[in-house]
């Protein structure tokens, strides 16, 4: 079928012929929650966050019973500042797939994003004992959160552990970037960043957006995604998200809180 297809397409990364694919998919049924919700992320990578929003959102009233649309939601509102409505629809996963990892890593995000910072702990840790292989990303991302609730004595003792498990490569470069920057060390954030496009770990999946705490990004990294000449400040670059175009075929530099899978 044609949302087959588009999986093929967003494999071979061809995000055009993957956009076709999933349009031709609602044409033909526009009840078809998968497409809408594919479709969804095609929108949100594109820079199209408003028509993402409502692309996801139709995916959940056609298939309310389905965790993955409603922590989808979620996640997509996250984007949109929108963090109380993002509680409620992780939340509502949750209830739906209580034992899903990447369900429980969601609901701590949104747990974070609205202050609630030792409910996202308590989250993180229901997610580690869910799937203990995924113990770096997890500890990366308590450690986060310790950092912005102030306990930064308690982040630092977790730190060795966390370099060790993310060198031998048992944790995400891409949250150990998002810990380096919550603790504002730019050297070893820059590393880190550098390790995770490599790994094109920040050009792929799309999951919880926070203003964040890079101080910047480099010139060149930046050049990669949006063609930019200048030094952007990240927060700057957050905040003009909804205004920088992508140059074609390429995804916008997500920061993330939390394990950078993908959704779906």
């Amino acid at each position: 079928g044609h949302v087959a297809r588009a999986m093929v397409h967003s494999l071979q990364q061809e995000p055009r012929l993957t956009m076709e694919s999933l349009r031709r998919a609602l044409e033909l049924n526009p009840n078809l929650a998968i497409a809408h919700q594919r479709y969804a992320w095609c929108l949100c990578a594109s820079g199209r966050l408003n028509d993402a929003v409502r692309e996801m959102k139709r995916a959940q009233e056609l298939d309310p019973l389905s965790a993955t649309n409603s922590t989808a939601l979620g996640i997509l509102l996250t984007f949109a500042r929108q963090f109380n409505g993002a509680l409620a629809y992780c939340s509502r996963a949750a209830e739906l797939e209580p034992n899903n990892y990447l369900v429980r890593c969601n609901l701590a995000i949104t747990y974070g994003l609205n202050g609630m910072f030792q409910q996202a702990i308590d989250q993180y840790r229901m997610a580690g004992e869910l799937s203990p292989e995924n113990k770096g990303d997890v500890l990366a991302s308590i450690a986060t959160v310790l950092t912005s609730a102030g306990r930064k004595s308690e982040a630092d003792s977790m730190m060795p552990e966390i370099l060790e498990l993310a060198t031998a490569g048992k944790a995400d470069p891409y949250n150990v970037t998002v810990l380096c920057a919550a603790r504002g060390d730019k050297e070893q954030g820059f590393k880190w960043l550098a390790k995770a496009l490599a790994n094109r770990q920040l050009m792929s999946g799309i999951v919880g957006m926070i203003p964040c705490w890079i101080p910047y990004v480099r010139t060149a990294d930046l050049r990669r995604c949006y063609g930019s000449t200048t030094e952007l400040r990240l927060p700057t670059l957050l905040k003009k998200s909804k205004s920088l175009k992508p140059k074609d075929g390429a995804t916008p530099i997500v920061v993330c809180f939390g394990p950078s899978k993908r959704l779906s």
